[in-house]
């Protein structure tokens, strides 16, 4: 004797159900591992910025050491080249 189709409705539905909730389960626990993920590159983004911001300033200091040694390069020249007066 062949079984009703309707017989199995309800266990296929307890199935759908079921799978339903695992993947919410699953789809939770990913989400909380985003948000994690998330904190960690606001962080990085943060410390990015500051390395770059220090990196301008160590390029501002070096330029201008460079202009003052080359200022003081061409006084020295100045000076120690013989006179010819």
């Amino acid at each position: 004797m062949a079984r009703d189709p309707s017989d199995a409705t309800p266990s296929i539905l307890q199935q759908i159900q079921e799978t339903l909730a695992d993947h919410g389960r699953r789809l939770g626990g990913l989400e909380h591992r985003l948000d994690g993920v998330d904190r960690r590159l606001d962080g990085l983004d943060h410390l990015t910025q500051e390395v770059s911001g220090r990196v301008g300033e160590i390029r501002t200091g070096m330029m201008t050491a460079l202009g003052y040694l080359t200022h003081a390069d061409n006084r020295h020249n100045e000076l120690s080249a013989p006179s010819t007066t």
